[in-house]
């Protein structure tokens, strides 16, 4: 608050800079609000449009309006795109009852996997318990590797041997 004397000097010392200042800091408050309500305007008529409006305008110019002679045109396309669209919602909604049809079916064969897995589990532990029991039961004074046959031909094909 002391210094406000000061700025207030320093802004009434050259009052056309000052003028200047705060004339351009309002036209661009001015332009920027301008420009933001004419962005709203144009965007708004699409907003109220919506998707399914089209538009017809004349191939010369706007203010010219189209001959009465296209009324039939237009509306046998009318005819013709409610027609189409019927036709794509009836199968829209076979697809849908198929999928629905399919969906059920996976269900039913996911839980059968999952029972199948479960049982594959148990099977597997009671593979391993029983092969645990007879690893313990097996004695035996040969070792069982392979490895004795072959060092027995080794020995006897050995040129030292002989």
């Amino acid at each position: 608050m002391k210094f406000l004397p000061l700025v207030w000097r320093n802004l009434m010392r050259r009052k056309v800079r000052t003028t200047f200042t705060l004339l351009s800091i309002f036209v661009a408050f001015l332009l920027y609000a301008f420009l933001m309500t004419i962005r709203t305007a144009f965007s708004m008529g699409v907003e109220v449009a919506g998707v399914d409006r089209l538009m017809m305008m004349h191939k010369v110019s706007l203010i010219q309006l189209l001959p009465i002679s296209y009324m039939r045109d237009i509306q046998s396309t009318q005819q013709q795109n409610a027609a189409s669209l019927g036709s794509l919602r009836e199968s829209t909604a076979a697809q849908n009852a198929e999928l629905k049809a399919q969906n059920t079916e996976l269900k039913a064969q996911n839980v059968e996997l999952k029972r199948i897995s479960r049982q594959l589990n148990a099977l597997g532990v009671q593979v391993d318990a029983l092969h645990g029991s007879f690893a313990t039961l097996t004695t035996s004074s040969i070792p069982p590797s392979t490895n004795s046959r072959s060092s027995r031909h080794a020995r006897a094909s050995s040129p030292t041997s002989a």
